[in-house]
């Protein structure tokens, strides 16, 4: 098993109420917190994309 030591623009956030089967189709793991989605994306396309479908890039520390 691999590890990826910094998941920095790779990593999504939707608000919970929010449309999110798109995104998710383009992610390889997923969160959820009481508020909001987390995704953690394939790639950095998959991660332009998620943003034109109204995700925000993660500021955050995301393990997965």
């Amino acid at each position: 098993m691999w590890e990826i030591e910094d998941l920095k623009g790779y990593v999504v956030q939707l608000p919970k109420s929010a449309k999110y089967a798109q995104i998710l189709k383009n992610s390889v793991a997923f969160k959820e917190t009481a508020n909001e989605r987390v995704f953690l994306m394939k790639d950095l396309a998959a991660v332009e994309e998620a943003v034109g479908l109204g995700a925000k890039v993660y500021e955050g520390e995301a393990y997965f």
